[in-house]
């Protein structure tokens, strides 16, 4: 049972590198792959044998009732009835506030004081049907009633990377990172610099001290973080001092937004990967760390291996469906959205429309059907879920 749980916490601690959890491998890890389920499903503990870096405390390998009748009826949950009662983790949970629609194609969106005036405004990259190898760039204010353009802008680039944040100063507004360039408010304008060179956009990690760097990963085993430069005289050379990714003891924050294809090339399992979209967040109501991801949850077959003996053969059965997760750092889930109705682009933990209330707003494929069961119009959609 502990593969799948082990490739989660070694995937917060090595691609994050963020929270730190270390792993131990004590339970076999073949009925994980059996089962299709996590190890927080037959145990007391989602790490079992693991030790926590938060607590330094080693986890219990206890089972919980469903593993102890895993364990004694060979290794099988036949026959196994649910009680009718279970014990909740406490955590986040949130609830579904309000939607937006785009008649364009947003791929990527982020909220922050991108202007220095105090006012978060929505960031998008949007694609260009006409037009895969570029994209644009729209920064919109919220008015009250609408989402009003305030800025557009050309990038020499897909819609799939776009990085937001302090990382040029916690005294300086937000900027912006697409792969082909920086783009700065002057007081009047929003400024394109040209990047030296195509930029992998990995995410953005906050520091324990409050500043922000860009992770780039020019390979999913290689991931430097950058200050922003925004005083380099050269207007393609504002990365500024480069440094590993930040190690658990210096970060504080941090989220990653691409391609599920390069997450499983860093070693995430799908249960966290397959969205495109991995984050960790401190939920200061709480007092705790929480992971965050989008989830495209797959049917499949399990089957025998008729290759392999006594191993499973797992068969993508087609479809999926799409749901946002917050999870304890240790894996066990807590809260999820109701299904999207199409795919799920990106997360963001803000309000677009500056409501003060913690929250998260969730990106989809699709306008959100007036009738339930009815095909999603053209077009995307923004929802916001508050926190409880």
């Amino acid at each position: 049972m502990n593969r799948l749980c082990t490739a989660f916490v070694r995937a917060i601690a090595t691609a994050f590198l963020l929270i730190g959890i270390i792993t131990s491998s004590s339970a076999k890890p073949e009925y994980a792959q059996k089962e299709g389920v996590a190890c927080i499903h037959c145990h007391v503990s989602a790490n079992p044998g693991g030790i926590d870096l938060i607590s330094r405390q080693k986890e219990t390998t206890d089972r919980n009732a469903r593993g102890i009748y895993y364990g004694t009826h060979n290794h099988s949950l036949k026959g196994y009835v649910e009680a009718a009662t279970t014990i909740k983790v406490k955590g986040p949970t949130f609830h579904y506030v309000w939607k937006e629609e785009f008649k364009e194609l947003p791929r990527r969106i982020a909220v922050a004081d991108v202007k220095g005036d105090g006012v978060g405004r929505l960031v998008m990259l949007i694609e260009k049907p006409d037009d895969k190898k570029s994209s644009t760039l729209e920064i919109r204010k919220w008015d009250g009633s609408a989402f009003v353009s305030e800025f557009s802008g050309d990038v020499h680039a897909t819609a799939d990377e776009l990085a937001v944040g302090k990382l040029a100063g916690a005294d300086r507004p937000a900027v912006i990172v697409t792969p082909d360039a920086l783009w700065t408010w002057d007081g009047k304008t929003f400024v394109r610099r040209p990047a030296p060179n195509p930029l992998p956009i990995l995410g953005v990690a906050r520091m324990q001290d409050g500043s922000e760097r860009l992770l780039l990963a020019p390979n999913p085993k290689e991931v430097t973080a950058y200050k922003v430069n925004l005083a380099s005289v050269k207007l393609d050379d504002w990365l500024m001092d480069p440094i590993r990714a930040p190690s658990p003891p210096q970060n504080s924050w941090g989220d990653m937004h691409t391609t599920p294809e390069i997450f499983t090339s860093m070693g995430l399992p799908d249960i966290l990967g397959s969205g495109g979209v991995v984050g960790i967040a401190y939920i200061k109501k709480h007092n705790n760390y929480y992971v965050y991801n989008m989830l495209w949850d797959r049917d499949f077959d399990v089957a025998a291996d008729p290759l392999h003996p006594g191993k499973p053969k797992i068969t993508f059965k087609g479809g999926g469906r799409y749901f946002v997760k917050f999870r304890d750092t240790a894996g066990a889930e807590l809260w999820s959205s109701p299904r999207l109705p199409d795919v799920g682009y990106d997360i963001i933990l803000d309000d677009p429309k500056g409501g003060g209330k913690p929250g998260f707003t969730v990106l989809f494929n699709g306008i959100w059907p007036a009738v339930p069961g009815t095909p999603p119009g053209k077009g995307r959609t923004i929802a916001y879920f508050a926190m409880d």
